[in-house]
């Protein structure tokens, strides 16, 4: 036995009317192939192109000069970029989990670029150190975007890194997925 191979035109067409199969096949006619490798590349050459300059800012092009000085002090064990900022301590966690709980202070970073997110987060945690104010809500906006992610890597950073005692997501009644407490170190008296 010999099989036909039909193609989908074939046994779609076997389903229409004769006035339908004549419809089909004028308009089958006027249908034009793409051709392979005629995507326009400008556009994302263009977003490629805005990326480097803005991403430029913040990477040297040549390395900062070595300055020799004997009072140069070896780092401790581990920088704080190893050291993982720690979750809260529970009874912290219990304090936080009533309703009635006061922070120190918020900062809503949702709705903002990432670089004026990150000018904000900076100058809040600076202050609030300054003023020992310990206990911060910081608000980044629920999903998967940006600056949630950034929030995390922003809190790791030798700079601020020092001034932060502990960070954990908050709790549903403070913006869950969309928002963090972070604990700020005692400021010290010098």
């Amino acid at each position: 036995m010999v099989s036909k191979k039909t193609s989908f035109s074939d046994s779609a067409s076997s389903l229409l009317t004769e006035d339908e199969k004549e419809l089909l096949k004028k308009l089958q006619k006027t249908i034009t192939p793409l051709k392979k490798n005629t995507i326009d590349l400008s556009a994302l050459n263009e977003v490629l192109s805005l990326e480097k300059k803005y991403f430029s800012r913040f990477i040297s092009s040549s390395p900062p000069p070595f300055i020799a000085s004997s009072n140069i002090s070896l780092p401790k064990k581990q920088s704080s970029l190893e050291t993982p900022v720690p979750p809260l301590e529970k009874h912290t966690l219990r304090k936080i989990k009533s309703k009635d709980y006061s922070f120190s202070a918020t900062l809503d970073l949702h709705g903002l670029t990432q670089e004026r997110a990150h000018e904000k987060l900076i100058s809040f945690i600076e202050m609030n150190h300054l003023k020992n104010k310990r206990s911060l809500l910081i608000i980044t906006g629920k999903g998967q975007g940006i600056l949630k992610k950034a929030l995390l890597l922003w809190l790791q950073s030798p700079h601020l890194r020092p001034l932060i005692a502990s960070v954990e997501q908050a709790l549903s009644h403070h913006g869950g997925e969309g928002a963090f407490y972070v604990i700020l170190r005692k400021k010290k008296d010098h």
